[in-house]
């Protein structure tokens, strides 16, 4: 491990580092907390300060502190190196040259990049004050690097060649379009939104074109930088870097349409949003979010604009189980409108928001004047997001709600919900199924979990230098069967380490730790009996479908051997 990773894991408790982003409980010597890795209502992901790492035993993800970042922020290892660096107070030094990857020059190009459009915004008076005429401040400008593409076809690619950037690099970064006579510059005469990672590293643009440029009507308004190494669409969400400690802090996201409305809200004080930028929401985006929280703020105006548009993204928030909530805006404006003309409005808006189906429900009430068509509208509009709530009691609520609302008994709207949670299943289950697992298959993981929490007892113990001799267990273990332990016992430290966690977690405080040790080996013993004898029962039917008589005698026999084996490991531990 390098000097400086050991440098910041000496200054960074892991415990802190983890409950900076997840609420932990302590467990003995350790700490617990239900996984933000998986959805769960018990506990099953432990901190281990003594070992300096952690474990999920629901999802089976562990590692340490630069792991979790990781994991957590969807970064990779230098980004995460970076922001363990800021927080523990650690200078890293520069990549060499000569040992960065392709990745590394891409992001640095993009940097470049960054900086090379900051500083010409700076020439452009007329640019600089569209902006602070749409409401931004020049610090707010300064803290999300907007800057500005000069509308020359090879102004950026001559600047970045300059400083040693090679055209491949350039081309893979999405700065650059190939042509057949040479490269040209992707953005030209627009306005320049960096999009960044986890982290706070440049990973992508989308570029604005001014409203009094002469290709106004012709170019499209946006142009967003293409898939690269480092951008993916799907998973970026514009203002994450910014945003997630305020999302930590409040509980909630926030999500707004466009880069102004989400700079805008930033500059009023809500800090908690996030934008999609350049794709629709998806389900890696909420993903993202819900590492951080389990609440989402959809901004809708009064008047149901884009409320059709947002469905798809209620949809699977609440199907992935989000408190899904709804912020109105009046007179069918953007948030960044809002906050320009009055910033209080727009704070008061995502403080006071209604649950979506009370949203949906308050806006088909209001809209629609016909008694028939409003009852009509909420089993089509509302009635398919109370299907698609999780708990029970909330279906309950808003059924009595709408029973109410609407002036009827509670037993047709029971119907109804009925009828959209079968429809709801049926478009979920499009896909095909995936095959059961085989007895021989689900024997075999149940065997290689036993002989999992073996080998950690023994490591364990070994570790603690406890009271159980591991020399022995491990041979008894190992005559049991050893095509399952011989890898745990071959593997690195690393594993070793996650194993020994895992047992250390399971069996601390045990007060018959040789009585459970006992039951380990026994159930151990048992899945092995029972794998050998699926085994041979399947040759058994090959030998009995081919005819082959002596083969049969013999597979026959070696059965009734296994299962008088079984027997006897049974009355054993009567």
């Amino acid at each position: 491990m390098s000097q400086v990773t050991e440098q910041i894991k000496a200054r960074l408790s892991i415990a802190d580092v983890i409950g900076g982003y997840i609420k932990l409980d302590h467990a003995g010597a350790n700490f617990k907390a239900r996984c933000p890795f998986h959805a769960e209502k018990s506990p099953s992901f432990f901190v281990s300060p003594a070992r300096d790492s952690y474990h999920c035993f629901g999802c089976n993800r562990g590692g340490d502190i630069f792991t979790f970042v990781q994991e957590i922020e969807g970064l990779d290892f230098r980004g995460a190196l970076k922001v363990l660096a800021e927080r523990a107070g650690v200078e890293l030094a520069s990549i060499n040259p000569r040992e960065a990857t392709e990745r590394d020059h891409i992001l640095r190009a993009l940097e470049d990049a960054a900086e090379y459009f900051e500083e010409t915004l700076g020439h452009f008076p007329r640019v600089l004050e569209y902006l602070t005429g749409r409401g931004l401040s020049r610090e707010t400008i300064k803290h999300f690097r907007v800057g500005y593409a000069k509308d020359e076809w090879r102004g950026l690619y001559d600047a970045l060649k300059k400083k040693g950037h090679t055209d491949v690099i350039l081309e893979k970064a999405g700065l650059t379009v190939k042509t057949e006579k040479g490269y040209y510059d992707r953005f030209r005469g627009r306005v320049m939104f960096p999009i960044a990672d986890g982290s706070g590293r440049v990973i992508a643009f989308t570029g604005r074109i001014l409203p009094d440029s002469p290709q106004a009507d012709k170019a499209a308004k946006y142009v967003n930088s293409p898939e690269t190494e480092v951008y993916h669409k799907s998973h970026a969400l514009y203002g994450l870097d910014k945003a997630k400690g305020a999302i930590r802090r409040e509980g909630a996201v926030v999500l707004v349409e466009g880069q102004m409305d989400l700079i805008m809200s930033h500059q009023a004080g809500v800090e908690h949003a996030v934008a999609v930028s350049g794709t629709a929401l998806t389900v890696e985006h909420l993903q993202l979010v819900r590492r951080l929280t389990d609440r989402i703020i959809f901004a809708f105006d009064a008047d149901g604009a884009g409320v059709a548009a947002s469905r798809r993204g209620v949809d699977m928030a609440l199907r992935l189980g989000f408190d899904v909530r709804a912020a109105r805006i009046a007179g069918g404006k953007d948030p960044a409108d809002v906050v320009r003309e009055d910033p209080e409005s727009w704070k008061h808006a995502v403080e006071h928001t209604e649950h979506i189906v009370d949203f949906y429900l308050n806006t088909v009430l209001t809209g629609e004047g016909d008694e028939r068509t409003r009852r009509m509208k909420v089993g089509e509009v509302v009635l398919p997001y109370v299907a698609l709530l999780q708990n029970s009691i909330d279906q309950a609520h808003f059924v009595a709600k709408i029973a109410h609302a609407l002036g009827l008994r509670e037993e047709p709207i029971w119907e109804e919900l009925k009828k959209k949670t079968r429809e709801l299943t049926q478009e979920g289950t499009n896909a095909a199924p995936k095959a059961a697992p085989s007895r021989g298959d689900a024997d075999s993981s149940r065997k290689e979990r036993i002989a999992r929490k073996i080998a950690g007892v023994i490591f364990w113990q070994e570790h603690v230098k406890g009271p159980i001799d591991t020399a022995m267990l491990r041979d008894r273990a190992l005559g049991i069967s050893d095509d399952r332990l011989k890898g745990f016992f071959a593997a690195g430290s690393d594993a070793m380490k996650d194993v020994a966690f895992e047992a250390e977690v399971y069996y601390e405080g045990s007060t018959d730790l040789e009585k459970e040790i006992e039951e380990l080996l026994y159930n151990f013993e048992e899945e092995h009996l029972r794998e050998l004898l699926t085994r041979e029962m399947e040759k058994l039917r090959d030998a009995e479908t081919g005819g082959r008589g002596e083969d049969t005698a013999r597979i026959l026999k070696t059965c009734q051997e296994i299962s008088m084996a079984l027997n006897l490991l049974k009355r054993g531990s009567g």
